[in-house]
């Protein structure tokens, strides 16, 4: 049987669910960068203001999300969407943790096929999922 890239993304991450976020950081640290120094970069490159709308894409299990609901203090909107189930649990887990829930939402989907027009958020972010994804339909 034949398995799509996407099929086999899944399958992967379904596997990759228990030590995903330690290994994130750990493959980030491997090459040099520290994690919490990247990301304060890439929060920096976002220019957020409070109040934001914001579509996180590929959100796994919502590292990013949190990281910038923190650094909002909570005054945004989040939606973020991943299309492997035991990566939303996870994110749902970790949201509820952070205390985040009235500001982040997660949803099953995937960056190629939004139902949502930009105008909808101030920002969409796709931090590493973007390796994962056909880039013309994403960017579309």
């Amino acid at each position: 049987m034949l398995f799509s890239m996407k099929d086999k993304v899944k399958k992967q991450y379904k596997k990759w669910i228990k030590t995903y976020e330690k290994d994130k950081i750990n493959l980030i640290e491997r090459y040099g960068t520290n994690y919490e120094n990247l990301m304060n970069s890439f929060l920096n490159l976002c220019e957020l203001k409070p109040g934001m709308k914001i579509l996180d894409v590929g959100a796994g299990t919502g590292m990013t999300s949190i990281t910038i609901a923190k650094a909002l203090s909570n005054n945004c909107k989040i939606l973020a969407i991943e299309p492997v189930d035991e990566m939303i649990e996870k994110a749902k887990t970790n949201i509820q943790r952070e205390g985040l829930k009235d500001c982040i939402s997660i949803k099953k989907g995937i960056g190629e096929s939004l139902p949502y027009n930009n105008e909808n958020f101030d920002l969409i972010t796709c931090t590493f999922a973007i390796r994962h994804m056909e880039i013309e339909n994403g960017f579309n």
